[in-house]
């Protein structure tokens, strides 16, 4: 399966979770900075990882910048006839770029200038119906 990278802060840090007899995961979500054609965001993303790499974030803090190789994964569980599917964003390593303080107020490189609303706004384009430019999912 293919990997990615991001770069970004730790903003959360939870401990690991034993969830079966054989089966442990811990998360984490690193704050990114984003752009596309409507502007430039902050994303919050939340990663995995699971069984003996769980603890490779003990050395890590909230507020440590990093950059996490992850891949998409993808699993089906069934139980009394009912399927499920569940798509995973799995950590496979993380690189410490430069450590936090540990509270999380560390500026994030590039920091956005949260203050201008005009990188909120959506592009005038007449060719789109109003209503099709909203692509949240809910």
């Amino acid at each position: 399966m293919e990997s990615y990278n991001l770069r970004g802060k730790i903003c959360e840090l939870w401990p690991t979770q034993q969830k079966t007899e054989k089966f442990r995961k811990r998360e984490f979500v690193v704050e990114v900075n984003s752009t596309n054609e409507r502007g430039t965001f902050i994303e919050y993303i939340l990663l995995q990882l699971v069984q003996n790499n769980c603890d490779e974030l003990d050395s890590f803090n909230i507020g440590d910048m990093v950059i996490v190789r992850w891949s998409l994964m993808g699993r089906k569980w069934g139980k009394k006839g009912e399927e499920k599917y569940f798509t995973n964003v799995e950590a496979l390593e993380i690189t410490m770029i430069t450590k936090g303080d540990g509270t999380g107020n560390d500026v994030i490189e590039d920091q956005l200038p949260l203050g201008d609303d005009a990188l909120f706004e959506i592009p005038k384009n007449d060719s789109i119906p109003n209503d099709e430019l909203d692509d949240l999912p809910f």
